[in-house]
């Protein structure tokens, strides 16, 4: 059995059509995937978060210079990570994409 066959700069091409298309794109408004990235960024940051991360960074700093079980670059990864997590927006919004 014979498959069709396309080149690969021709399924580029018409992928690229497909998903810059405004219906594919999602760019006439609001969708759920939207709407799950927004619930999820609000739990991100709700205040059990921030509890959390104020824990963790405790605990990884306690675990590292105190007990030295952790080492310093694992430990600043998790505490610069949580920076980002709750620095997020403050970013976007001093690079002008945010709200």
């Amino acid at each position: 059995m014979r498959f069709f066959r396309i080149s690969s700069t021709r399924l580029q091409t018409y992928l690229a059509l497909l998903f810059l298309s405004p219906s594919v794109a999602w760019a006439d408004g609001s969708t759920a995937i939207d709407q799950v990235l927004s619930k999820f960024l609000d739990y991100l940051t709700s205040t059990p978060a921030r509890i959390l991360a104020t824990l963790a960074i405790v605990g990884v700093g306690y675990a590292t210079w105190h007990l030295g079980k952790v080492p310093k670059d694992k430990a600043m990864a998790v505490i610069i990570g949580i920076g980002i997590v709750f620095g997020g927006a403050s970013i976007l919004q001093m690079l002008g994409v945010g709200a």
